[in-house]
């Protein structure tokens, strides 16, 4: 599998829109799956260190996934994740106005990217969570700046 993660696009092949049983034939492998609500499912890939990942789906459609620090293949814009957090932060704030935290997860809303345990020492705890494009837009208002571009 492809692990490049798409801002606003998805991973690989899988892309925001998607409904489960198309996400289950590209993931080719069979998940843990649990309901949140009548319309929230998620599903998660853990079984091994290659697939740590979680789709979640509102509404029958793919709208949010999340990859945690044991997937060592996953990337973004041509660059592994997790090998250097502080590249890695610096790349994507490069891509954005503005950065955005709310409980510990920075929020590249531009791009549709959170990442935690990036900028405040929590290693265990690093993952990359991609989502459709205004999945975030209730939180924003409420979270604090905390970069802010020159440009």
């Amino acid at each position: 599998m492809d692990w490049a993660v798409k801002p606003l696009v998805g991973i690989g092949d899988i892309t925001f829109g998607m409904p489960p049983n198309d996400v289950l034939r590209e993931m080719g492998v069979s998940p843990s799956r649990t309901k949140n609500s009548s319309n929230k499912e998620r599903i998660n890939f853990d079984d091994n260190l290659e697939r740590n990942i979680t789709f979640l789906f509102q509404d029958g459609i793919l709208c949010e996934l999340g990859v945690a620090k044991e997937n060592r293949f996953a990337s973004i814009y041509g660059m592994p994740v997790f090998s250097d957090p502080l590249r890695t932060l610096e790349k994507l704030k490069r891509k954005v106005s503005f950065v955005y935290e709310m409980l510990g997860f920075l929020i590249f809303d531009e791009i549709g990217i959170t990442l935690t345990g990036f900028h405040d020492g929590a290693i265990e705890d690093q993952a990359v969570t991609a989502y459709a494009s205004g999945r975030w837009n209730k939180i924003i208002p409420k979270a604090k700046v905390w970069f802010q571009s020159r440009s």
